[in-house]
């Protein structure tokens, strides 16, 4: 219950902050919302929610993606931050696929 709160919180704030949008984000806020993404989804891959990762590293590539478009705009630091962020998601993204993968294979074969 407390993971299914923290998601919908979640993407409350990404619906609020996207009511920003004629601003502008700014750097520190995409770089919030990133961080917050990853460590949302952390939760789901540890609840064993499938569905709710998905979505949620659905926004983070979002937010990764706006990253990439602001790199020329990065100072040097915010440039690593923005590699480990990266590597992070990618990190993810494959522990997802990974237990979905072991998930579909436990369905297909009894394992003793």
């Amino acid at each position: 219950m407390f993971l299914c709160g923290r998601v919908l919180a979640f993407f409350l704030l990404t619906v609020v902050r996207a009511r920003k949008k004629d601003k502008g984000l700014r750097i520190s806020e995409v770089f919030y919302l990133l961080k917050l993404a990853l460590k949302t989804a952390k939760g789901c891959i540890d609840g064993k929610e499938l569905k709710l990762t998905g979505l949620v590293l659905q926004k983070a590539t979002d937010y990764k993606g706006i990253l990439q478009d602001l790199v020329p705009h990065l100072s040097q630091e915010e440039m690593d931050e923005q590699s480990c962020l990266e590597v992070e998601y990618f990190i993810l993204r494959t522990a997802t696929v990974g237990f979905h993968s072991f998930l579909v294979y436990a369905t297909d074969v009894e394992l003793y």
